[in-house]
């Protein structure tokens, strides 16, 4: 009686009749993964950007961002542990293949289909000598974002009653913390921008 209540199992053990029904953008985002989800070549998974529609212009939030990128400067050069901090982290994104440099003869791009992610840090209250970059798909600008385009997928996770119950159950329960692990997907070739 018990397992009937937590409808995330009866999904997990594919129970017929109790199956979840998928709108249309989760079925475009299902066969925009299925299509194009592989690993590249040195082993990272990577995958295309899950457009809502194929027709994307996007305005060029170049300058935009650049100014960001200045103030951000200007805050880097009064506080030299907060430099630190920030080329460290950029360090290592850059060492791990997590990105790489634009020389400038890439910075030509095609009108709308390129945008510019403005990036920011953040410290964790309990980890103040811990630094994280944050790189803000949701920044707008000529009232558009990146986040505006791209499709959300379906919601994966189990309810937290569900996991405590299966927890008392079963009592097995596992945690990980992978560093780094969403630079870690690639973005396909075909979706990054080009003359």
């Amino acid at each position: 009686m018990m397992e009937l209540d937590y409808n995330e199992i009866h999904h997990s053990r594919r129970i017929p009749g109790t199956e979840q029904s998928k709108s249309m953008e989760d079925r475009r985002f299902n066969e925009i993964l299925t299509k194009g989800l592989h690993k590249n070549a040195e082993g990272n998974r990577e995958a295309p950007l899950p457009f809502k529609t194929d027709d994307v212009l996007l305005p060029d939030n170049k300058g935009h961002c650049l100014r960001r990128l200045l103030s951000l400067k200007r805050r880097l050069l009064n506080d030299k542990g907060l430099k630190d901090d920030y080329l460290t982290f950029m360090k290592k994104i850059l060492d791990n293949g997590h990105a790489s440099q634009v020389t400038v003869d890439q910075l030509q791009t095609t009108k709308g289909k390129a945008w510019y992610l403005p990036h920011f840090h953040v410290y964790h209250p309990r980890k103040p000598d811990q630094i994280r970059v944050v790189f803000d798909y949701s920044a707008v600008y000529e009232n558009q974002s990146l986040n505006k385009h791209l499709l959300q997928g379906p919601d994966q996770l189990n309810s937290l009653i569900g996991v405590l119950t299966r927890f008392r159950k079963e009592e097995v329960a596992l945690t990980c913390d992978i560093e780094q692990m969403f630079h870690s997907f690639y973005v396909n070739p075909d979706d990054r921008d080009k003359k």
